[in-house]
């Protein structure tokens, strides 16, 4: 079986002027009292291309749990992956990312597409 996103919808309520602090509630990877380190872990995997959770806990000052929470959520997001111990950014570009993450749910909607087809046509018989 392929592997495919997950989409929910979930409103959500917009506190700041900050652009990426609405970026990141937006997305779901932060709310606004936790966006300080998710946009500290992303500057870091820029700067850095690719670290593991050992070094990104030193270099933020966060203990190594936290942090490999942080990490979880940024790849259910669609922001960063992980390649063996490492973890890279998508891209370096967050307008190129987000256009990585559109593709995501263009495959996942054409999914759901093709099982919306066949439940239709199983109820009709």
């Amino acid at each position: 079986m392929p592997q495919i996103i997950r989409i929910s919808i979930k409103k959500v309520t917009l506190k700041s002027q900050d652009p990426f602090a609405n970026f990141c509630n937006i997305m779901g990877v932060a709310d606004i009292d936790k966006n300080k380190i998710v946009m500290q872990i992303l500057e870091l995997l820029y700067k850095y291309d690719g670290l593991n959770s050992t070094e990104l806990s030193r270099l933020t000052g966060k203990s190594r749990g936290a942090i490999l929470n942080h990490l979880e959520n940024l790849i259910d997001a669609g922001f960063i992956f992980k390649y063996g111990k490492q973890y890279y950014l998508r891209d370096r570009n967050f307008s190129h990312i987000l256009k990585l993450i559109e593709r995501d749910i263009s495959r996942t909607l054409d999914m759901l597409r093709h099982y919306a087809q066949d439940i239709d046509e199983k109820l009709k018989e």
